[in-house]
């Protein structure tokens, strides 16, 4: 839907933006797909680009994904997997939203914009470190009286062979008795896989069941070396599985080799775990000669830094084998549902987690977005503040994600936290939690048919638990919500106007793809860029400093409602009308929300004690009411007039409208053009647009054509277009609003770039069987600098090149066989090709 948009105070110069009160608002500066698109490796960059205009918008905080590398190959990942906490993209491949040289140029001009950015930063778990051999964890899965479970993908199992260990084990048939210690069935399927250090990849069977073995009186399922055996435990009889591997004088070295026993999940949860392991070369079960092997082993990181071993995660040495203590891993408490799960009660993992989040914060983060916080204790949260207060790094945001639809126990967190923190580092810092009960009462307004509206006024940290306003960042939607049905499917722009007019409900935070239009799975494409501009730049004039708000249209309101009876005219259900304060502006704001599909007309009692009597006029400031103006009356009652499934601001006063009515502006680059049009809903005593320019920065615009104005009270449609717009920058475009009278306002921003491309890339044969060669067409001569990294993240190669104006090639290197990925940087730009070497 196209914003409608009154240019009435909020159509403004540069100027007058950038001298109103900052609100403390943030933005969730990406989604969960933000690297799809041709956008793997350049997000950073294309996010820098639109500081100035983030500025100019009003905003504070810019939260960015998880920064440290992760261990997905190549790290394609959203970073919630993290492997290298050091390596902000500087060693090995750049990360998926970017290069660290790119990260360091947009924190830099971030400040330089008055923009805080805010890290993602996972405290919960790490993944990808080196194997070690890990007892606590055998210990923990093997105990019989031990009823707590573990993840059988986050461990594998290793038998030595050969005549150099101990036990000789060799040629023979190997009997492994699997079942899962929750008895789980069914949907808890996995994959047995056995191998040795020759076995190559043989594909996959499906088990036949009954195989719980000869104990069972069934048969046992044959597991060839190199195969995934598809598994799920029969619900029924003896309720475990049975594989047979035979190990012959041709598949493993008889002197010293491995057999590694691999248990990964295929149906979620899963865990499944050895508890027999009959060798019929020994006529004994061996299974206490199993290792238990985990990726937990960090202290060869590429950084050098961040260093850590087993006994900093659960279970370790200090809770799952020492004198025979066991822990409970209860989810959603200290759980391993994410890769490995910290231990924060080791001083050594508080110790690595602290000096890491302070070296964040001296690479210029100023802002901690803490990962499912409701996993671990707040004592961690609150020791942790306490260390970067102590050590002089004090961050400016500070907000937990606690996804919990109950305000008490979101207030509880912060309280928590609070309690585990100094007196001087609670003084300095503000602890905040996503409010997801408000944003459970606004998804209910705008989505549920019935839904009483006026739930919101009594749900969230503030309204709901008691809480503060420095204690909760409200929201709509982020990145979490993103299944089907979860977003808001109707209308979130009447949730925008509650949490960025009401001041006294926390920090508010807008999420990308609602601001800019981008498309999302599971929810309607929207772009509300126009009109949360405008409700920010309302709150920074009108309604910020405020220090209350009285919600008039309450459940059992003191203030009268007299909804008019001309049809279905609204009814209190479905209206949320509440009043501000007025701040040092001496205006009081009224706001009005219908979540109704009808119009609504109704005589709304106001709060006279703060300066608005009968007679006051108030401002319609959107143009959404059907009338301009609208004065309180004897009664002391605004008349609000709204279409449905609207809202709008009335401030305290008389104001002019410019003449004239934006509908829509759009710019978009057609061939090496931008196209601008543009609509205008009425015009009167109106001069005419002037067309603005500028390049890399909207800072300094410059006019580029002018368009004389249509008149009329019917809508009119213009064009315009850049015949010779700059290529691969950053371009913006404003209108320049003209009445007659010499009196002027500006139009939203839009941004675009007509992208050319440096130079095209390809490889050639492809796969190849024997050496490939790279073909390069530049369009001016320069110097290229060449990487090959294969699946593992390693680079294998790298040379810097010349390549003349045109076309050129290059031989690669000779590579083992594998997929690898070939980077070609260039002066202006860099290219990601795929490469299979047979």
């Amino acid at each position: 839907m196209l914003s409608r948009l009154t240019l009435l105070l909020f159509l403004f110069s540069a100027s007058l933006r950038l001298s109103a009160q900052n609100i403390d608002l943030m933005m969730q500066a990406w989604y969960w797909d933000y690297f799809q698109n041709g956008n793997y490796g350049a997000w950073v960059s294309n996010l820098n680009n639109n500081a100035a205009q983030l500025e100019l918008a009003g905003f504070k905080h810019i939260w960015l994904p998880p920064l440290s590398r992760s261990s997905t190959t190549n790290n394609i990942s959203n970073g919630y997997n993290p492997m290298d906490l050091y390596d902000l993209g500087q060693y090995g491949p750049e990360c998926a939203w970017g290069s660290r040289t790119e990260l360091d140029a947009l924190i830099s001009n971030f400040n330089s914009h008055n923009l805080s950015v805010v890290s993602d930063m996972i405290y919960n778990h790490r993944d990808g470190g080196k194997p070690e051999k890990n007892t606590a964890v055998k210990y923990f899965v093997t105990t019989p009286s031990n009823t707590a479970v573990y993840p059988s993908d986050r461990f594998f199992c290793v038998l030595p062979l050969g005549s150099a260990n101990p036990g000789n084990n060799g040629a023979g048939d190997y009997y492994f008795k699997v079942k899962s210690k929750s008895n789980g069935y069914g949907g808890s399927g996995y994959k047995f896989y056995a191998k040795t250090h020759s076995t190559t990849y043989q594909g996959s069977i499906n088990e036949t069941e009954p195989n719980g073995g000869g104990d069972c009186g069934q048969a046992s399922q044959t597991a060839p070396l190199g195969t995934d055996v598809v598994s799920t435990l029969d619900a029924s009889g003896c309720k475990v599985d049975e594989f047979k591997v035979t190990l012959t004088s041709g598949n493993f070295n008889a002197t010293d080799d491995t057999l590694f026993i691999y248990l990964n999940n295929t149906g979620g949860y899963s865990d499944h775990y050895v508890y027999g392991l009959w060798s019929t070369l020994r006529s004994a079960d061996i299974v206490n000669e199993l290792e238990y092997w985990t990726y937990t082993n960090f202290n060869t990181m590429p950084s050098g830094q961040g260093g850590m071993n087993y006994n900093n995660f659960r279970p370790n040495d200090n809770t799952a084998n020492a004198g025979g203590v066991t822990e409970t891993l209860g989810c959603d408490w200290n759980c391993p549902l994410f890769f490995y799960d910290y231990d924060q009660a080791q001083q050594n993992t508080k110790d690595v987690l602290n000096a890491w989040t302070k070296w964040e914060m001296n690479q210029g983060i100023k802002g901690l977005r803490m990962d499912a916080v409701k996993h671990f204790d707040p004592a961690f949260t609150g020791q942790m503040l306490t260390y970067l207060y102590n050590n002089g790094s004090i961050p400016e945001m500070v907000v937990g994600e606690f996804f919990d639809y109950d305000a008490s126990t979101l207030l509880g967190w912060v309280s928590s936290v609070y309690n585990n923190m100094s007196t001087a580092a609670k003084g300095a810092i503000k602890v905040r939690a996503f409010d997801f009960a408000l944003r459970g009462a606004l998804k209910g307004a705008c989505d549920t048919y019935g839904y009483d509206a006026r739930t919101v006024f009594t749900s969230g940290i503030v309204q709901g638990a008691g809480g503060s306003g420095y204690n909760a960042v409200i929201f709509v939607d982020n990145h979490d919500i993103r299944q089907e049905g979860n977003g808001i499917q109707n209308d979130a722009k009447l949730a925008y106007a509650y949490i960025l007019t009401n001041n006294q409900l926390g920090a508010p935070c807008v999420f990308y793809p609602d601001y800019y239009g981008v498309p999302v799975g599971n929810t309607p494409l929207i772009n509300l860029k126009d009109e949360i501009d405008n409700l920010v730049y309302l709150h920074q004039q009108y309604i910020y400093g405020s220090s209350n708000t009285d919600n008039l249209s309450r459940a059992g309101t003191p203030y009268t409602q007299y909804f008019v009876p001309n049809g279905n005219n609204g009814i209190p259900q479905t209206t949320l009308i509440y009043q501000i304060k007025p701040n040092n502006s001496n205006k009081n704001v009224i706001v009005a929300i219908n979540f109704s599909g009808n119009p609504l007309d109704v005589y709304q009692k106001i709060n006279t004690g703060w300066g608005a009597g009968n007679g006051t006029t108030f401002t319609d400031m959107l143009g959404f009411s059907s009338t301009t103006t609208t004065n309180i009356t004897n009664n002391s009652e605004i008349h609000v007039l709204l279409p449905g499934r609207s809202y709008t601001v009335y401030v305290q006063g008389v104001n002019t409208p410019l003449p004239v009515t934006l509908l829509d502006f759009n710019a978009k680059p057609e061939q090496e053009t931008v196209l601008l049009n543009w609509q205008s809903e009425t015009e009167k005593d109106f001069s005419g647009y002037e067309v603005e320019r500028s390049v890399n920065d909207a800072a300094r615009f410059e006019p580029i054509g002018q368009i004389a104005g249509k008149n009329g009270t019917e809508k009119s449609a213009y064009n315009f277009r850049d015949e010779n717009p700059p290529l691969n920058t950053p371009l913006f475009y404003r209108l320049k609003m003209m009445d007659t009278d010499g009196s002027l306002k500006y139009s939203a921003i839009r941004q675009t770039m007509i992208k050319r491309r440096a130079f095209e890339a390809f490889i050639a044969p492809n796969p190849a069987t024997e050496v490939g060669k790279l073909f390069v067409n530049a369009q001016q001569a320069q110097v290229f600098r060449v990487l090959v990294v294969n699946t593992l993240g390693q680079i294998v190669f790298q040379q810097e090149i010349f390549a003349e104006k045109g076309e050129s090639n290059f031989q690669l290197p000779e590579l083992a066989p594998g997929l690898y990925t070939v980077q070609l940087r260039g002066e202006s730009e860099q290219q990601t090709l795929q490469y299979l070497q047979k």
